[in-house]
Protein backbone atom coordinates (compact mmCIF):
# COMPACT_ATOMS: atom_id res chain seq x y z
CA UNK A 1 0.00 0.00 0.00
CA UNK A 2 1.01 3.14 -0.49
CA UNK A 3 1.76 6.09 1.70
CA UNK A 4 -1.35 7.94 0.30
CA UNK A 5 -3.80 4.83 0.78
CA UNK A 6 -2.21 3.70 4.38
CA UNK A 7 -4.72 1.90 6.94
CA UNK A 8 -6.12 4.18 9.00
CA UNK A 9 -8.33 3.61 11.97
CA UNK A 10 -11.43 5.71 13.83
CA UNK A 11 -11.88 6.21 17.91
CA UNK A 12 -14.13 2.98 18.19
CA UNK A 13 -12.48 0.55 15.72
CA UNK A 14 -9.12 0.91 18.08
CA UNK A 15 -11.43 0.64 20.93
CA UNK A 16 -12.84 -2.50 19.61
CA UNK A 17 -9.23 -3.93 18.28
CA UNK A 18 -7.55 -3.39 22.23
CA UNK A 19 -11.26 -4.21 23.55
CA UNK A 20 -10.99 -1.04 26.10
CA UNK A 21 -13.59 1.99 26.03
CA UNK A 22 -13.24 4.82 23.14
CA UNK A 23 -12.41 7.18 26.17
CA UNK A 24 -9.35 5.22 26.77
CA UNK A 25 -8.16 5.51 23.35
CA UNK A 26 -8.79 9.30 23.38
CA UNK A 27 -7.15 9.52 26.97
CA UNK A 28 -3.93 7.96 25.47
CA UNK A 29 -3.82 10.05 22.76
CA UNK A 30 -4.37 13.33 25.20
CA UNK A 31 -1.80 11.97 27.02
CA UNK A 32 0.70 11.66 23.78
CA UNK A 33 1.17 7.69 24.19
CA UNK A 34 -0.20 7.33 20.57
CA UNK A 35 -0.37 10.31 17.42
CA UNK A 36 -3.45 10.77 15.30
CA UNK A 37 -4.35 12.82 12.71
CA UNK A 38 -7.01 15.01 14.20
CA UNK A 39 -9.97 16.65 11.77
CA UNK A 40 -12.19 19.06 13.36
CA UNK A 41 -12.78 16.50 16.72
CA UNK A 42 -12.78 13.44 15.00
CA UNK A 43 -9.43 11.13 15.10
CA UNK A 44 -8.10 8.87 12.42
CA UNK A 45 -4.88 6.73 13.92
CA UNK A 46 -2.65 5.52 11.19
CA UNK A 47 -1.50 1.79 11.20
CA UNK A 48 2.14 2.24 11.39
CA UNK A 49 1.43 4.38 14.26
CA UNK A 50 -0.67 1.97 15.59
CA UNK A 51 1.92 -0.63 15.60
CA UNK A 52 4.44 1.84 17.28
CA UNK A 53 2.33 2.15 20.06
CA UNK A 54 1.51 -1.95 20.29
CA UNK A 55 5.40 -2.38 20.23
CA UNK A 56 5.91 0.20 22.71
CA UNK A 57 3.25 -1.13 25.01
CA UNK A 58 4.61 -4.66 24.64
CA UNK A 59 7.83 -3.83 25.52
CA UNK A 60 6.93 -2.11 28.61
CA UNK A 61 4.37 -4.59 29.34
CA UNK A 62 7.62 -7.53 29.06
CA UNK A 63 10.10 -5.76 31.86
CA UNK A 64 10.37 -7.39 35.03
CA UNK A 65 8.77 -5.50 37.91
CA UNK A 66 11.68 -5.07 40.37
CA UNK A 67 11.35 -7.62 43.01
CA UNK A 68 9.58 -7.37 46.12
CA UNK A 69 10.39 -8.33 49.55
CA UNK A 70 8.09 -11.05 50.80
CA UNK A 71 7.37 -11.49 54.26
CA UNK A 72 6.84 -15.08 56.12
CA UNK A 73 3.30 -15.27 57.45
CA UNK A 74 3.34 -16.12 61.41
CA UNK A 75 1.21 -19.03 62.59
CA UNK A 76 -1.07 -18.78 65.46
CA UNK A 77 2.06 -19.89 68.19
CA UNK A 78 4.22 -17.10 66.75
CA UNK A 79 1.98 -14.39 67.17
CA UNK A 80 0.92 -16.40 70.88
CA UNK A 81 4.54 -15.51 71.79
Amino acid sequence: MSESQEKVSTVRELADRFKVSDRTIKRWFHSHQIEAIQIGRQLRFEEKEVKRFMDLRRRARDRQAPPTRVYPLRSKQDKAS
